[in-house]
This record gives structure tokens, C-alpha cells and sequence, in this order.
């Protein structure tokens, strides 16, 4: 859907949309014309969401079936290490995608925070360095999970809180964990999750 804003208005312009979960997102309206703002947004959850921005609010009912994420198949090339390629990403989504044992590894939570934007773009991530960023993992498999930031440096970061989601909308395979990470540099990060019978990884270019 297109989310759109009427007024003049001075840049930047948000909007912060509001789950029927509780999760809020910030997103970023850019000038079609001297008094609209607009913005493409994909609705992953039915139900009643808010919508404000430059003081309006308006309330709108996603009806089920939910609607579908993209593909997998569109999010490629596969991240490398040392992010060579950094993993595929989407700024609709705010998912990146990342190579695992069995399936894929999924995050999300960088609707503002990738560099570029489109359905299909590298994972380049900005404006996390030095704060608590909270990122939501997808992984398949059995058993307890752990997961890990390693730094460009080879430090080994352990999430700040780390919890197991046992309710979620969030449409991909896999259980469901939510973690807070610091990224302490800029430069490329490993991030890595592990269970019993199932190991993932994804690259994340942090710029700044």
C-alpha cells in the first residue's frame, strides 16, 4: 500500500504506524509534490493499526488472510563473508535474509535503518553505532538457540536481553526469538544463530 500525507510540510517527514501488537514503526515520507508525502508500506498483520503523521491520526483495519511476505527468491545474492556480498535486505520489510543449515536464518527491525531502499538491497545498515538495537530472529530446528554479533574486529558480542516469542505474526519458518544488540563500530558484522541441529549466519554492513 501507499501511505500518503496532504500539507506543507518541512522535511524530514514521518510517519509512525502502530501494530495491533504493540510494534511501532517510523517510516520515512518523501516529497511526491509540494504539499504530498508518500510512502510505500507492506501490512505483514491483521487487524487495527494507527497511523500519525504531522499531526493527523487516522485508524485502518488490515483484514485476514494476512498478507503474504515476498519470496525468498527475492532476496538475493546471498550475503559472503566479510560482506561480499553484505546479505539481502528489503526497506518495505525491514527483513534480511541469511544462509542457514536448514532453510534460511531471518531478522528483522531495519525499516529506517538500511541505507537504501527498495525490495531487493544490500544489507547496509545506518545510524545503529554506539546504541541498543533490537532485532528479531526466524531460525528452523529443535532445541535452545544462541546467538552472537561478531564485530569487524572478531569481538564476539552476546545479546543485552534475549527472549522466546511464543505468539507472533511475523509470516516466515523457524521459531521466534527477540534480542537488543549494541554495534560498538562501523565495518562489516557477522550475525550468528545456533541450535541443536540447525546454524545460520548474515552480514550486516554497519556504516555508521
Amino acid at each position: 500500500m501507499t501511505i500518503e500525507l496532504r500539507g506543507k510540510l518541512k522535511p524530514p517527514v514521518y510517519a509512525q504506524l502502530s501494530a495491533p501488537n504493540g510494534t511501532r514503526v517510523k517510516l520515512h515520507l518523501r516529497r511526491a509534490t509540494a504539499t504530498r508525502w508518500r510512502s510505500p508500506y507492506r501490512f505483514l498483520e491483521g487487524g487495527r493499526w494507527t497511523i500519525r503523521a504531522g499531526g493527523a491520526t487516522r485508524v485502518v483495519f488490515v483484514r485476514s488472510p494476512l498478507t503474504a511476505p515476498p519470496p525468498a527468491s527475492e532476496f538475493v545474492p546471498l550475503g559472503g563473508a566479510g560482506c561480499k556480498p553484505p546479505s539481502p535486505s528489503n526497506s518495505i520489510t525491514g527483513e534480511v535474509r541469511g544462509s542457514a543449515t536448514i532453510g534460511d536464518l531471518w531478522v528483522v527491525g531495519f525499516w529506517l535503518n538500511l541505507a537504501g531502499r527498495g525490495p531487493a538491497i544490500p544489507a547496509e545498515i545506518v545510524r545503529v553505532v554506539g546504541k541498543s538495537f533490537k532485532v528479531t530472529w526466524r531460525l528452523r530446528g529443535s532445541g535452545d538457540a544462541t546467538f552472537v554479533a561478531v564485530g569487524p574486529d572478531g569481538t564476539r558480542h552476546s545479546p543485552l536481553s534475549l527472549s522466546f516469542h511464543a505468539n507472533s505474526n511475523w509470516n516466515r519458518p523457524g521459531d521466534e526469538w527477540g534480542s537488543v544488540f549494541r554495534f560498538t563500530q562501523p565495518g562489516c558484522w557477522q550475525l550468528h544463530a545456533e541450535r541443536a541441529d540447525n546454524r545460520g549466519d548474515l552480514w550486516l554492513l554497519v556504516r555508521s
